[in-house]
């Protein structure tokens, strides 16, 4: 009984790679193309359900693998949105944040510390950056993992 899941991983893979097409890609920023492609989804995922419901096996599989295909598509659109101007990875690659220099990263926990099998580890939703010359505004996050050393006190 893998085939099915094998079926519906292949067909969002291939979704994915269809949504990384030049012809597609081109449209991923329009809200109008990714509302089209949810309307699109709902559409088959519903004609795959009355398919189902009427006994129609076959003609159901393939509005499902369709739905799931039309999903990847998806996908991989929202992932090609642009990030927001001040957004971490897009003022690191500006140069305004330099790794050079001393920072202090200001956030938020996003969740409790978390202990690993080689130190510490936490998440940090970031709101700004300081450094000596001045204070930015960011968004995105950060991940930190430390390992403690030896004779230092656990949290």
């Amino acid at each position: 009984m893998r085939l099915p899941a094998v079926a519906l991983a292949a067909s969002f893979a291939s979704g994915i790679l269809l949504g990384l097409q030049p012809v597609v890609a081109v449209h991923a920023t329009s809200k109008h193309f990714l509302a089209v492609l949810i309307v699109l989804l709902f559409v088959c995922l519903l004609a795959a359900i009355l398919l189902a419901w009427r006994g129609k096996l076959w003609p159901a599989s393939s509005c499902s693998l369709a739905a799931w295909v039309v999903l990847g598509a998806f996908a991989a659109c929202v992932a090609e949105q642009p990030l927001p101007p001040e957004h971490v990875l897009r003022r690191m690659a500006a140069g305004q944040i330099s790794g050079k220099v001393p920072l202090r990263y200001v956030g938020r926990l996003r969740n409790e510390v978390s202990r690993l099998p080689w130190g510490y580890g936490l998440e940090l939703d970031l709101s700004r950056v300081e450094s000596a010359a001045r204070a930015l505004p960011l968004r995105g996050g950060l991940r930190i993992t430390f390992t403690p050393k030896m004779g230092e006190p656990a949290f």
